[in-house]
């Protein structure tokens, strides 16, 4: 049960003149404040999908960023309560300052709701409010309803920051981030759609996305917060018609995810880092959970036929920011499982014939996209030594590509065990001593053609140089129950 101490005093007749008449809060609004957030607090407001998860504040704070996007009609706002003990019923408003005039009017309540768990309102924005950039603010309070300006005894007030748009143009698009800034979309080439930019608030760039899918701004400046999003011409003037991601570099590019088999979730950094896990499932978030103390996770409600988003955040200068780039996966759509060996040879299942493709990752960059469907296994190329790889399958499925398999990762160690080097006439001479238990492999033209005992000579040619041909060729040797690449690749073109 909640104590509370009453106390009269004798003010003078000032200072009973309502507190929104000469207190403002720092964003120029009449104050609101919660006096006692130890029993209850806003835990996480959402707002379209842009998620203000800070907990409890003593009261009050005021978001500056992300700015959440609202359009003319229908809205989504999901409010979470958060309870130090016991469980509350709380009386939760929201008011939207829709003409922009620095006063949350009596016409401006977008909702009203009682209860002590998370709900999700609906609210509707007049079409007379397109195009600003405005304030919501939001109360919980225990006991009764708050007005939009006061103190009041026990619960939170928060503002967000909301940019208002006209709902004329539907969201068609979407859009993610990889790491390095990568921004990909979806939709097909040759579409009359143009990447919008912008930087610190203005926008920098506007540039014609119909031939790619994906984009990299050229001028990341570390600690500047860019928003991207898609724009296209219609009915005689631009509007967005994608999602918008936003990143800082050096702040939302410290963590790195990975998706693992039956969608295990792997992250970057150390136990310990104050990062949490975000999983958004089918475009609503479903969990917010502590990441310090585990480096890998699988959410517990893979829904087949579910869609999921997932990225890290952490709580920077007073709210959350991302701080990874973000991972998707739909249950049931990974039909393919990849494995790699010790020679960094991949494997995957499923039958010839297959319409799949290998997609691999090198250093965080895409360097190769290769058609699978006539071989169940594949070795890359170019396994430069010190590089990280990602691997998986690809297919395309209802209009665009998906990934359709785990991903596999690999490090080549920047230096071997043994040393080849190509002398005079493809001769090729090993490091080591007679008697080493390694052997040869030659690669003819992206084929492993020949496997071969190298214990008893430190040099050898290879019997069948056709002239064109290009030819790799490693030591390897059995390590740890399997065969591991402990040598430098040499690669020579058969003149």
């Amino acid at each position: 049960m909640k104590k509370i101490l009453i106390k009269t005093l004798v003010l003078p007749s000032l200072l009973l003149l309502p507190l929104s008449q000469h207190v403002l809060a720092d964003n120029g609004y009449c104050a609101s404040q919660g006096n006692n957030t130890n029993f209850e607090w806003v835990e996480s407001i959402d707002v379209n999908g842009t998620t203000y998860a800070s907990g409890d504040n003593n009261g009050y704070i005021e978001h500056t960023s992300p700015v959440a996007t609202m359009q003319t009609g229908d809205n989504t706002i999901t409010i979470t309560p958060g309870f130090g003990s016991g469980i509350y019923t709380e009386n939760w408003r929201g008011w939207l300052d829709s003409n922009n005039d620095g006063i949350f009017d009596p016409s401006e309540l977008l909702f009203e709701h009682s209860g002590n768990a998370q709900h999700v309102v609906n609210v509707v924005v007049p079409e007379a409010s397109a195009g600003i950039d405005t304030t919501l603010r939001i109360t919980m309070k225990y006991g009764s309803y708050a007005g939009s300006c006061g103190n009041y005894t026990y619960g939170e007030t928060e503002d967000i920051p909301v940019s208002i748009e006209d709902a004329a143009a539907p969201i068609t698009h979407h859009l993610t981030l990889s790491p390095e800034f990568m921004v990909q979309r979806d939709g097909a080439l040759g579409e009359s759609v143009n990447w919008i930019v912008e930087k610190d608030g203005n926008v920098v760039l506007q540039r014609n996305a119909a031939s790619e899918l994906e984009y990299s701004y050229f001028s990341n400046t570390q600690g500047s917060d860019y928003r991207i999003w898609l724009q296209k011409f219609i009915d005689g003037s631009y509007q967005r018609i994608s999602n918008i991601v936003e990143y800082t570099p050096g702040i939302t590019d410290l963590y790195e995810l990975g998706l693992g088999e039956d969608y295990l979730l792997e992250r970057s950094g150390s136990i310990g880092d104050s990062v949490q896990w975000v999983i958004e499932k089918d475009d609503t978030v479903v969990l917010q959970r502590n990441a310090a103390n585990e480096l890998d996770y699988t959410y517990f409600s893979n829904t087949e036929g579910s869609s999921f988003r997932v990225w890290l955040q952490q709580f920077i200068d007073g709210e959350y920011k991302v701080v990874s780039n973000t991972i998707e996966y739909e249950v049931g759509q990974n039909a393919f499982t990849l494995t790699v060996d010790g020679l960094f040879g991949l494997t995957r299942n499923g039958q010839l014939g297959d319409s799949v493709q290998w997609v691999i990752e090198k250093d965080s960059n895409i360097v190769l996209e290769r058609n699978a469907a006539n071989e169940l296994e594949y070795t890359y190329f170019s396994n430069t030594p010190g590089s990280s790889f990602r691997v998986w399958l690809k297919m395309f499925i209802d209009g665009s590509y998906q990934v359709v398999s785990n991903i596999v990762e690999y490090d080549v160690p920047s230096s071997y065990a043994y040393g080849l080097t190509l002398g005079a006439n493809y001769e090729l001479t090993r490091t080591g001593n007679l008697g080493d238990s390694v052997g040869w492999v030659v690669i003819k033209d992206g084929s492993v053609v020949l496997q071969r005992n190298a214990a008893n000579e430190l040099s050898y040619t290879y019997f069948s140089n056709t002239p064109g041909s290009t030819i790799q060729v490693y030591l390897r040797q059995f390590i740890s129950g399997a065969y591991q690449q402990v040598s430098n690749v040499v690669q020579y073109t058969v003149q």
